[in-house]
C-alpha cells in the first residue's frame, strides 16, 4: 500500500500526468461533440426524408382525387344531359298525346279518324311509362358506374 501511495504522490506532483490528463479529456469531449453532430444531422437527414416522402404521398392522394372528381363531375353531367333528353322527349310524347286527344274531339271529323286520334292518344299515354323506366335503369346504371367513396372510413381511422 505504501507503494501505491508513492505512485499516487507522484503522478499528484507530475505536471505532465495533470497534462496529459487534460489532453485525453479534451480529445474526448471532441469526439462526443462529432458524435452528437453526426447524430444530429442523420437525424436531420431522417427526417428530410419523411417529409419528402409524406409530401409525395400528399401529391399522389390530392391528384388522385383531383382525377377522380373530374370523372365524377363528368359522368354526372352525362346523367343529367341524359335525364333532361328523358324529360324533353317525355314532354314532347305528353305534348303530342294531348294534341291527338284534341284532334280525337274535332267536330269536322268523321268517326274513324276520331277513333283513330283517340287511340294514338292512349297509345302515347301507355308509353309514358318507358320513359320513367328508362330514368330509373339510367339513374341505376349511374349509380352502379360510381366508384364507392372511401371518404368516411379515412375519417374514422384518422379519428
Amino acid at each position: 500500500m505504501a507503494i501505491q501511495n508513492w505512485g499516487e504522490l507522484i503522478t499528484a506532483l507530475n505536471p505532465l500526468s495533470f497534462i496529459s490528463d487534460m489532453y485525453a479529456n479534451t480529445l474526448n469531449y471532441k469526439l462526443e461533440t462529432k458524435r452528437i453532430s453526426a447524430e444530429i444531422e442523420q437525424m436531420r437527414l431522417q427526417s428530410d426524408l419523411l417529409h419528402k416522402k409524406i409530401d409525395c404521398e400528399y401529391q399522389m392522394r390530392m391528384e388522385f382525387l383531383l382525377q377522380r372528381r373530374t370523372a365524377l363531375e363528368a359522368a354526372l353531367k352525362m346523367a343529367e344531359k341524359n335525364m333532361k333528353q328523358l324529360r324533353i322527349e317525355r314532354k314532347e310524347v305528353l305534348r303530342m298525346a294531348a294534341s291527338a286527344q284534341e284532334q280525337s274531339f274535332r267536330k269536322d271529323l268523321d268517326p274513324e279518324q276520331m277513333r283513330f286520334y283517340a287511340d294514338m292518344s292512349i297509345a302515347m299515354v301507355e308509353q309514358l311509362h318507358v320513359f320513367g323506366n328508362r330514368a330509373s335503369e339510367s339513374l341505376q346504371s349511374l349509380i352502379h358506374a360510381l366508384p364507392s367513396s372511401d371518404i368516411p372510413l379515412m375519417l374514422e381511422a384518422s379519428n
